[in-house]
């Protein structure tokens, strides 16, 4: 890093150091298709990936990099991304021309663009754009959508380099919160782990360095009473902010979780069976298939859960999830696929061209989450472990504490919202166990239930 640090006067530290060499700076490959950085506040992300963009434009002639901040006021205020570049580039002031129009630096033939995506559909402004280095500061404050959309504009515009090269750096929190641990797992870090993004069947790898404010001594030395107010924070941003912890966040939208089963429970034969459907084309599709009990349980015993899927795909994934059920009672959908698109056809409509027949779900949206939240506490909900991307969306919903609403969750939760609408329709049907008759008929139609469930159980 010898090289950087006389042109522009920055030196990297240990932490910071270990992050460049990971994005393979200043010669070689990165480790990993998306390298992740941070923990805790103070650690220095983002000059750290400030110092990567500037390293790529210098070594790779005619680069074009990006580096991403939700909102254009973050990166523009005082002690930010932008005033950072200022004084970091004032040495090279005859190559590095700023352009305050374009919000960009021309740093010899290569491009350096701050950019930002306020809305879901800013993503779109970079739909023509070729990054060979893409960097997102403060990435948790973006969706799981955003990030992904903004890595496929990763592609190589230089013969220097090897591959583009894509890092994102965040503290633990906010709405990125749960994609960013499930990628990065960064309570696991320093290790190359295969990741996926929700509702792809793609996969890429992704790499994890943490940082502490600890390995920021040039901050301690500066403001040495910065410690001093992270430790005065309430337990949870103490926790996020001063440890870097990733297991912690605040606004659970489900404090009990329900249980994790690996086996259909007794009495599954007697069970009614409901699927629900919360519909998705651009997000996942997501169908969850629900027993109730005679005990008055429920047992999820699978999902579907997938984007990109047309209405006749959608359909035969609901036949899929169903095949073997005899006693359903129900298959439920959200009411927005029941209107009209273009006053020609619903979803709905479409879904009954293919075959499938399904009802409107409940609109008590506040109703069936508090119900949900009670059968969780009352340990009356158990979900079979292949319904993971359920199992997830649960363990990491949060509520908006802005709004302070029950039905206010933040991120995925459209599985979640299937299984509102299964359990929903399920709650006023009676189980009542018959009495056994102990006929041959009975003896071969409970053997092969039981067929089926174990069959399930074991795929």
């Amino acid at each position: 890093m010898a090289g950087l640090s006389e042109l522009i006067g920055w030196c990297p530290q240990p932490r910071q150091a270990d992050f460049l060499r990971s994005l393979g700076i200043p010669r070689g490959s990165p480790i990993a298709d998306l390298v992740g950085y941070g923990g805790a506040a103070g650690g220095g992300k983002s000059d750290a990936l400030l110092a990567g963009a500037i390293a790529i434009c210098i070594l790779h002639p005619g680069a074009q990099v990006g580096i991403f901040r939700r909102r254009l006021s973050d990166m523009a205020g005082a002690g930010g991304l932008i005033q950072r570049s200022h004084e970091l580039l004032a040495r090279l002031r005859k190559s590095a021309r700023w352009s305050a129009q374009r919000y960009s630096w021309r740093i010899g033939q290569s491009l350096l663009q701050f950019a930002y995506c306020e809305s879901e559909q800013d993503v779109y402004r970079y739909q023509g754009w070729q990054f060979d280095g893409l960097f997102v500061d403060e990435a948790t404050h973006f969706s799981e959508r955003q990030v992904a959309y903004l890595m496929s504009r990763a592609r190589l515009n230089v013969p220097t380099m090897r591959k583009p090269i894509v890092a994102v750096a965040s503290n633990p929190g906010n709405i990125g919160h749960e994609w960013f641990s499930r990628v990065f797992a960064p309570m696991k870090p320093s290790e190359v782990r295969q990741a996926q993004w929700r509702g792809s069947t793609a996969s890429f790898t992704s790499y994890f360095i943490p940082a502490k404010l600890a390995d920021n001594a040039i901050l301690m030395r500066r403001d040495p009473t910065y410690l001093e107010r992270l430790q005065s924070l309430d337990e949870v941003l103490r926790l996020q902010l001063l440890d870097g912890r990733w297991d912690v966040f605040e606004g659970v939208a489900f404090p009990h979780q329900p249980v994790v089963v690996e086996h259909a429970p007794e009495g599954i034969q007697w069970a009614r069976w409901a699927i629900g459907i919360d519909w998705g084309y651009a997000k996942p599709f997501a169908a969850v298939l629900v027993a109730k009990l005679p005990d008055d349980s429920y047992y999820v015993a699978d999902e579907v859960y997938e984007a990109g899927l047309t209405p006749a795909e959608q359909a035969q994934r609901v036949f899929q999830l169903r095949a073997g059920i005899e006693r359903l009672h129900s298959i439920s959908a959200d009411a927005s696929t029941f209107s009209k698109m273009d006053g020609v056809s619903s979803i709905a409509d479409l879904w009954q061209d293919a075959g499938l027949i399904v009802s409107p779900a409940t609109r008590d949206r506040i109703g069936s989450l508090s119900l949900l939240r009670s059968l969780f506490r009352q340990e009356l909900v158990r979900v079979h472990r292949r319904c993971g991307n359920l199992l997830a969306e649960l363990r990491n919903a949060q509520v908006d504490a802005t709004k302070a609403k029950p039905e206010d969750i933040v991120g995925e939760d459209h599985a979640i919202d299937a299984l509102r609408y299964a359990i929903s329709a399920l709650v006023p049907v009676r189980c009542e166990v018959p009495p056994p008759t102990w006929s041959v008929a009975w003896v071969k139609e409970q053997a092969e239930l039981a067929r089926r469930m174990q069959a399930r159980d074991w795929e």
